[in-house]
């Protein structure tokens, strides 16, 4: 406070006070108000302007202040930002605290507006914003830099300006300052401008919750791009970015980009290293497990951890009630296990493009074995070699050759591979396939449980991997962080 300043704050007190009169007003309150407008106003004014430094990041386009009959806030407010044009939003008449701010304000009448608003109607505040908002876009092309000034008016209508700062993405701001009891007002020369940004800026609980709400759901895209917008605008940024990362990595995941999906992988394992926000002990032991994974999967990417992640996957879609994707993927799985199985009978063997004297020293011999368990799975006799191996050519194959996995699969009769047969119909009538239907819920459980069954038979046969149980319950997608 300067010694100006100060000197016209004791008058202030001694007028109100009945110690000292000013004007002609009839009470001390009217002679105290007028002359804290007339005498105590332009010296703070001063003061602002003596000291002014622009408060915030890009000048301010648009100040709305909301007035009573007080005006002496919206014409500090507008010093302390020099907007480009002021719309005052007043609750009742009251012409003459219009003609103070014009007065003392360092505004032009061309770029002032008033507008009476019902203080009970927090559409009418919302749409006066909105409006002088939409005419600076339209006149420059970009958006407009609004900021809300509630420090005036009536309780609710603050109420109704934070509702429309939150819809429209607007700053708000009050002018604060020591308080005087006596005076019922802060003391002059100790104003100041605390700018608030939109408040769900600062109350961020509700879009937290949305992107984690998306995360559970499996919906990667639409979370990430929440996850990121928070982020950029939330004192939980970090929180935030954690859950970007986690969302683009999962993303990367479901849709098998094995191009993209190690560098996801190392943001989010870089992520984990971010001390300003750490998950909790199960999530993070559940995201290095995954990270693992994924490292074993980029290592070898036709290997036993690339026919787990099909079933992995598969459940996940399965899960979000797209039965035909996760019934594809769970086909998949089975294919991928067999084929693989084939492959590694014979070095060089690939089930894309086979080399039947790779698998077998006598490939006539095989061709009629295979022939004969086909003819009586297929009901024909004209069943020969594949050029391109699929799921059911690799199981007859299998038991064609009396491999051992056909048998740990359970693949070793006829009967079995009627059954196999049977789930793959499930697969095929599919509109993703070959048919023109669509999977319900219980064909694709069915199928899921079936897969599941023959993997648990497989597993023991891979001796250096964990229990399959607990592994893939270890690397389901997080849902909560």
């Amino acid at each position: 406070m300067t010694k100006a300043i100060r000197a016209k704050y004791l008058q202030l007190k001694r007028i109100l006070g009945n110690e000292e009169m000013y004007g002609v007003d009839k009470t001390a309150i009217d002679r105290a108000r007028r002359f804290r407008i007339e005498q105590v106003l332009p010296a703070v004014v001063q003061g602002i302007r003596e000291n002014w430094a622009q408060p915030t990041k890009e000048a301010v386009d648009l100040l709305v202040s909301l007035s009573g009959h007080s005006p002496e806030t919206t014409v500090v407010s507008f010093e302390m930002l020099r907007p480009g044009r002021l719309l005052v939003l007043q609750s009742e008449a009251a012409d003459q605290s219009i003609d103070t701010i014009v007065e003392y304000a360092s505004v032009p009448p061309s770029r002032i507006e008033t507008r009476r608003v019902d203080p009970n109607d927090p559409l009418s505040t919302y749409a006066h914003v909105k409006e002088n908002a939409e005419q600076i876009w339209k006149r420059t092309g970009r958006r407009a830099n609004v900021v809300i000034d509630i420090t005036g008016g009536k309780k609710i209508m603050s109420a109704a300006a934070a509702l429309a700062a939150a819809q429209l993405d607007l700053q708000l701001c009050y002018i604060d300052g020591r308080y005087d009891p006596s005076l019922r007002q802060p003391v002059p020369g100790t104003e100041r401008l605390v700018l608030l940004p939109n408040p769900t800026e600062i109350f961020m609980e509700r879009e937290m919750d949305k992107a984690c709400t998306l995360l559970a759901h499996g919906d990667f895209p639409a979370s990430r791009r929440r996850f990121a917008e928070l982020a950029e605008k939330t004192d939980r940024s970090s929180h935030a970015r954690f859950g970007r990362d986690l969302a683009h990595c999962y993303g990367a995941w479901c849709n098998f980009d094995s191009q993209n999906l190690p560098m996801r992988a190392e943001a989010l394992r870089r992520r984990l290293d971010d001390l300003r926000y750490q998950p909790s002990q199960p999530v993070r032991d559940r995201i290095e497990a995954q990270l693992e994974f994924l490292d074993a999967l980029a290592a070898e990417p036709n290997g036993i951890h690339a026919t787990l992640n099909y079933f992995l996957i598969a459940g996940h879609y399965r899960k979000r009630e797209q039965h035909e994707l996760a019934v594809l993927l769970h086909y998949r799985t089975l294919e991928h296990l067999l084929c693989r199985s084939l492959e590694q009978r014979a070095e060089g063997f690939r089930c894309e493009a086979p080399d039947w004297g790779l698998l077998s020293d006598d490939p006539n011999d095989l061709a009629e074995r295979f022939r004969r368990v086909g003819a009586r799975i297929y009901r024909t006799e004209s069943v020969s070699l594949p050029f391109r191996i699929g799921l059911m050519d690799a199981a007859l194959l299998l038991h064609a050759l009396e491999d051992p996995v056909a048998s740990a699969l359970g693949l070793d009769d006829e009967r079995s591979l009627f059954a196999l047969m049977r789930q793959a119909e499930t697969r095929n009538r599919s509109v993703l396939a070959h048919g023109s239907q669509s999977v319900n819920s219980e064909a694709s459980q069915q199928f899921e449980s079936y897969v599941w069954d023959r993997l648990l038979k497989y597993w023991p046969l891979q001796s250096e991997l964990p229990r399959l149980g607990p592994y893939v319950q270890a690397l389901r997608f997080v849902e909560h962080l």
